[in-house]
């Protein structure tokens, strides 16, 4: 018996309410999470993207495109940039001021 691999994309079991994620990618999802904090960090601090790509290869052992790590960071430029221009008042911002003498 041959089957046929489908040509869509894997999309995972799926509930009613839409809330059940599979623990098997979880683990994944957060090792991804890390790579992509490491580029951003790597961006942040003015490395290239070609040297991103060659660290990222030497740590991980995994190719990524220069062209990646530039989408990546034009991402990260937008909301940085939104992040900055937020409005101070819209949200009330909790403090706490502490002053003390020794």
């Amino acid at each position: 018996m041959h089957s046929r691999a489908s040509s869509r994309p894997f999309s995972g079991p799926r509930d009613r309410e839409g809330v059940f994620q599979p623990s098997l990618f979880a683990r994944y999802e957060r090792a991804e999470q890390a790579l992509v904090l490491a580029m951003a960090e790597m961006y942040f601090h003015g490395v290239s993207t070609r040297k991103v790509t060659a660290v990222i290869e030497v740590v991980c052992g995994t190719n990524v495109s220069a062209s990646a790590v530039s989408t990546l960071a034009r991402k990260l430029d937008v909301t940085l940039t939104a992040w900055r221009q937020r409005r101070l008042n819209e949200h009330p911002y909790p403090q706490l001021v502490v002053e003390a003498l020794v």
